[in-house]
């Protein structure tokens, strides 16, 4: 191997240039170093000149020279030369063409990739300005420039230089008007493999099927093949298996040799592994194994090939464990160790640590605890080569998640010693990697565009949050300390709307750092978008997959755009997803004194609940299951209001309560809940703090009343939901909007099967009692859009659809209109303005939708409250229209009294209650709305001691006066 024998050191001071020449005939390499001086910054590189400085090499002929210059050392002196004069000259044509010669003699040379990145960070530090570069010969210069620096760093697993020069690699030979199926093969396969690798899969996604356009010509197949081998890949990791079979199956008809043949066997194996198929991905290494050649025409192809051998050993131990053949497992797994050693020693270190990482956990998986640790300690020195031990300091982390894999391996390791042992270092140990692998995960986040992947990883995460929670609980119920409560307490907030959080705080962000243009032109291509979008749901056939095409045109545009915004303007990039955590220790004194925040964590093995007040917090694991939750929504949806439903129903409702909120704070007034999986479903309000007693056998006639004598939850207590407990308290400091109710109400015509009996009466109630525009036959889209600003209030007695498919949204319906259907889909309410706006969504089901694990309910309520909106009243089933024109004009007489629209809803239940008929008095007609949010009105944030305090100071003032009266004669 050859090294880089000669350089210079340049100190831009005073515009001196300073050479060296080679005294000892031997190639020296010193290391990099900043210094600085005075505030100047000086690059030092020292590397001796073996040959004398050509400083004044004049650049005519220096082709020619370049040409017929036979030693490697001499060509490189030469080329320095010739870009120094260029420099000089801002001569930029000339010295991008020099500059792309040296790093070709870089690659001659087989530079180890850190010192040629460390030779290429000099290179851009002394590139003329490219604001003069006019031909399109030299944006392709440019271009092949910043690809050398990519490629180097992506061979190098530096992922994070290597993505930001292949975007201005694309960015450059788009300039330079390039092909677009050369600017695929070379720099858009790369990219689309680090956003896979990141997990960022829709930009993956979309490259790829960019790429699937693009290589079409048959010279383009072998290229075409590599994109599908790599996005396979993402495809296992989203778990669609189905999907990437088929990527493959096609792969092998595009594959010209059997040694690319065997890359996609084995891809086949991992399909088959992750689906536990053992036995077929057994046989598809086999197939790889036999269509390796035995032996290659050249160096490249022959490391082609014990790459392919490796991996296949590496997917044939997998398949051999999962068939419990565990001797031949390891002897597997060995042999592809064993090879990677010989064949690329120092080199290949990201398929190495890979494999290290599977390794260490077929040993965790066979109890062989101390033979994992060895493992997983090489996989750490591979990634951090003068890694001594212990975890990694915040600081070194970075975006790869092999990191976060063997950091998530060693905590368990360490858990299961600390059950062994009962050491509490080793519980320590284990809390303390579970936060690495989450930073390093939050390091991955902050690279995605697209809501879609944050959902995925948010998802992925939740088996790391609930470990790392159930190892604090356990270091708090040992020694009680504090800090371990606000770790838990951290676990259960990441696992709430983490995503909505981020989006409205990179809105705000967005507004305060990115210059207006473009911000338009951001705004201006995601309505684009969000219009085809739409317009797809009503598609089918030909003119889907062609509007598709269109919406990824689009996306490819935004996410072109969004990066350009990264160059530009890199704080907002830095700062985007800076975390705004919420601690125990600031959150207790924002609760009220009569207030309890109820927060819960539904794992897959465990469910965890937080009480906390101003005083005190306990932390507690729950012994309830999702059937049980799920057959009590089944009762509250069933209107069975029978003797013998009545019964059953109040054993379930107090069985729950008894579960989910613990005694010592049952003596709150308001109680705030931050659900979490099959609870974002139950409201709270019909459940039973108490089981009655009946003396008496319940007639059919008794039935009514006792429903209605039944000690509901919400008799006593004020509830609210909250996505989590930051987003609830960030909005509770706002001041309260103490004028008075502007509505703006909606009631659609609906015909035929859609016709709503009451949704209009409903209205009208509203209209009777507050000012406000109100719209019946001319409600729609439009009009609620255009008038946002002409109500801070507004209520929709419509029709909600609830969507739950892969494409799907959901949507307001505001009636027919010219033929033609006024939908509001969730889409379109996410960029709209809705700060400081209270939303009753009076229609079916509009807090229901998927549940994205680790996020919430994917619902229509969610759109409005990304929107801006604070406040808002959702729907957790089919809202009974007859019911509703009841409750809602009496909501909103409460509130223009003053009353906050929390307290208000409890009120109007209980009134609702009492004068009901006997049919309507089952819960089904009163408990499906719900309060997202502290509530809107004049009472709103004060505590009780505040009045009390109001008045003694009252009474002081006045018996003051009185005496000062009856002293004075007055």
């Amino acid at each position: 191997m050859k090294y880089l024998a000669n350089a210079k050191i340049k100190l831009k001071n005073k515009g001196v240039n300073i050479c060296f020449k080679n005294l000892v005939g031997s190639p020296i390499i010193l290391p990099l170093s900043f210094i600085e001086m005075n505030k100047l910054y000086i690059l030092v590189i020292i590397l001796i000149l073996p040959f004398q400085c050509i400083q004044g090499q004049e650049e005519e002929g220096w082709k020619d020279k370049l040409r017929m210059e036979p030693d490697m050392s001499k060509k490189e002196a030469l080329l320095i030369g010739v870009m120094d004069q260029a420099e000089l000259k801002g001569d930029i044509s000339t010295w991008l063409s020099a500059a792309n010669q040296i790093t070709y003699l870089w690659y001659d040379w087989e530079l180890p990739p850190k010192q040629f990145m460390s030779n290429m960070r000099v290179i851009f530090a002394k590139m003329p300005s490219i604001d003069n570069i006019l031909k399109e010969k030299d944006w392709q210069n440019l271009a092949w420039l910043y690809y050398s620096y990519a490629s180097n760093a992506y061979n190098n697993a530096d992922f994070d230089a290597a993505r930001t020069n292949y975007l201005k690699t694309i960015q450059y030979f788009r300039k330079a008007k390039y092909s677009e199926p050369n600017i695929h093969i070379y720099a858009v396969r790369p990219l689309m493999d680090i956003y896979s690798r990141w997990g960022d899969y829709n930009k993956a996604e979309n490259l790829f099927e960019d790429a699937r356009e693009i290589l079409v010509d048959e010279h383009y197949q072998i290229y075409r093949l590599e994109f599908f081998s790599n996005w396979s890949r993402g495809l296992m990791d989203l778990k669609r298996y189905d999907e990437a079979k088929d990527l493959l199956e096609e792969a092998l008809n595009l594959s010209p040799d059997s040694s690319r043949s065997s890359f996609i066997y084995t891809n086949l194996g991992k399909v088959a592994i992750a689906q536990a198929n053992y036995s077929e991905a057994k046989a598809y290494t086999q197939s790889a194994l036999k269509n390796i050649p035995s032996k290659g025409a050249n160096e490249f192809q022959k490391g082609i090939i014990d790459i392919s051998r490796a991996g296949a050993y590496f997917i044939m131990g997998k398949a051999l464990n999962g068939l419990s053949e565990i001797d031949e497992a390891e002897q597997a797994f060995l042999r592809a160790l064993e090879i990677y050693k010989e064949k690329f020693p120092g080199q290949r270190k990201r398929e190495m640590t890979k494999l290290l990482i599977g390794m260490g956990d077929f040993y965790v998986q066979h109890a062989k605890l101390d033979n994992a640790k060895a493992y997983l300690d090489s996989a750490m020195k591979n990634i951090f080569p003068f890694w001594t031990g212990g975890l990694p300091a915040d600081s070194l982390l970075f975006t790869e998640n092999a990191l976060f894999e063997i950091l998530e391996l060693k905590a368990s390791i360490a858990y299961t010693e600390y059950e062994m042992t009962n050491d509490l270092t080793s519980l320590e140990y284990s809390l303390d990697a579970y936060k690495k692998v989450l930073k390093v995960k939050d390091l991955l986040r902050a690279r995605y565009s697209y809501e879609r992947s944050k959902l995925f990883q948010q998802g992925e995460s939740v088996g790391t949050l609930e470990k790392a929670l159930t190892v604090a609980a356990r270091l708090y119920e040992l020694n009680k300390r504090p800090e371990y409560l606000e770790d838990a307490w951290e676990f259960m907030e990441r696992n709430k709307a983490l995503v909505l959080a981020e989006n409205m705080y990179q809105a705000q962000l967005q507004s305060e750092l990115v210059p207006e243009g473009q911000q338009n032109e951001l705004d201006s291509l995601l309505k684009t978008k969000i219009k085809l979008v739409n317009e797809r749901l009503e598609l089918k056939g030909q003119a889907h997959e062609e509007i598709s095409q269109e919406i990824r045109k689009v996306e490819r545009a935004y996410q072109e755009s969004l990066e350009k915004l990264e160059l530009t303007y890199p704080e907002y990039f830095n700062s985007r997803y800076r975390r705004h955590n919420l601690s125990l220790k600031k959150l207790q004194p924002q609760i009220q004194k009569t207030q309890c925040i109820a927060s819960y964590f539904w794992g897959k093995e465990r469910i965890w609940a937080m009480y906390i007040d101003r005083e005190d917090v306990q932390l507690k694991e729950l012994e309830v299951d999702g059937e049980e939750i799920y057959s009590f929504i089944s009762q509250l949806k069933g209107r069975d209001t029978r003797p013998e439903a009545l019964k059953s129903y109040a054993k379930s409702a107090f069985t729950l309560f008894d579960k989910l909120l613990p005694t010592s704070f049952q003596d709150s007034k308001n109680l705030v809940v931050l659900a979490d999986g099959p609870l974002y479903y139950l409201p709270f309000e019909p459940l039973l703090r108490d089981l009655p007693k009946w003396d008496v056998p319940i007639s059919k006639g008794m039935a009514a009343d006792s429903w209605r004598e039944l000690p509901y939850a919400f008799k006593k207590y004020d509830f609210s939901y909250a996505f989590s407990g930051h987003l609830y308290f960030e909005q509770a400091k706002e001041k309260v909007n103490t004028k008075a109710l502007s509505v703006m109400g909606f009631a659609p015509v609906y015909k035929g099967e859609l016709e709503l009996r009451y949704n209009r009466d409903e209205i009208e109630g509203i209209e009777e009692i507050v000012d406000g525009s109100y719209f019946y036959a001319n409600s729609s889209k439009e009009n609620f859009i255009q008038k946002l600003d002409q109500a801070n209030a507004f209520h929709f007695a419509m029709h909600a659809f609830l969507d739950t498919s892969k494409n799907g949204e959901s949507f307001l319906h505001f009636g027919e209109h010219e033929g033609q259907t006024s939908k509001l889909y969730s889409n379109e309410v996410y960029p709209l303005d809705l700060e400081g706006k209270f939303f009753v969504l009076s229609a079916c089901e509009t807090g229901v939708g998927k549940l994205a694990t680790g996020e919430g309910v994917m619902s229509v309520a969610r759109a409005f409250r990304n929107a801006g909106s604070k406040n808002i009243v959702m729907s957790l089933w089919l809202a009974d229209g007859k019911a509703s024109k009841e409750i809602w004009p009496s909501f909103y007489s409460m509130l223009e009294k003053g009353e906050s629209s929390v307290s208000a809803l409890r009120k109007v239940r209980l009134g609702y209650l009492e004068e009901c008929s006997p049919s309507s008095v089952h819960p089904f007609y009163w408990a499906a709305f719900v309060h997202i949010g502290p509530g809107v009105g004049n009472k709103q944030g004060f505590d009780l001691m505040i009045y009390i305090i109001l008045g003694v100071m009252g009474l002081a003032v006045s018996l003051f006066l009185f005496l000062r009266k009856r002293k004075t004669g007055t």
